[in-house]
């Protein structure tokens, strides 16, 4: 499932319904990283942490894709102003 969109948010919808949101951003954040959508991923996977224990799996994975978020907007941005 790593890079399977359509599963990603299939389990974002299940999650919501069984009312764990928090995991339910962190789903939603990973289809949105997969999708290149790096400011919303950036944006779900901080809500998403809000929910989870500190030092959590959860928590460590919405820290990674914060991180690689972050990176790829700077990457992005550096391009541009090399264009």
């Amino acid at each position: 499932m790593p890079e399977n969109i359509a599963a990603w948010k299939l389990l974002s919808i299940a999650e919501a319904r069984n009312n764990n949101i928090g995991l339910a951003q962190l789903a939603s954040a990973e289809s949105y990283y997969l999708l290149g959508e790096y400011n919303l991923a950036l944006q779900f996977a901080n809500k998403s942490r809000i929910s989870f224990k500190k030092k959590s799996p959860s928590d460590i994975r919405a820290l990674d894709i914060i991180f690689f978020s972050k990176d790829k907007i700077n990457k992005l941005r550096a391009a541009k102003n090399i264009d």
